[in-house]
C-alpha cells in the first residue's frame, strides 16, 4: 500500500533506484523495492497521461491501480503532484 510517507521516501531518493538500493535500514523498513518500483511505475504512467500519449482505457487503468495502490485519496492527488517532477 502506497503511502504519504512511503512517496516522502521515494521523494528523498529522487525516483532513483539504485540510491534507494543502498538506504539505511530505517528506510527499507518503511517501504521495500516494490513499493519503491510501483510508485515510479505510477509516476510515469500519470505523466504520460498529462502529455496526452495515452487512450482512455489506459487513463481508466491507471486510476484503478492508483486506487488499489494508495491508501487514501489524498495520497493519490500527492502522487499526482510529483509527475509535475517527472
Amino acid at each position: 500500500m502506497i503511502t504519504k510517507t512511503k512517496l516522502a521516501i521515494y521523494a528523498r531518493y529522487q525516483g532513483n533506484f539504485n540510491a534507494f538500493a543502498n538506504a539505511p535500514e530505517s528506510d527499507v523498513r518503511m517501504m521495500d523495492e516494490d513499493d519503491f518500483q510501483v510508485i515510479g511505475d505510477l509516476i510515469h504512467r500519470i505523466a504520460r497521461e498529462r502529455k496526452l500519449l495515452t487512450s482512455k482505457d489506459e487513463d481508466e487503468q491507471t486510476m484503478s491501480l492508483l486506487e488499489q495502490f494508495c491508501d487514501n485519496h489524498s495520497t493519490i492527488e500527492e502522487i499526482k503532484r510529483f509527475t509535475f517532477l517527472a
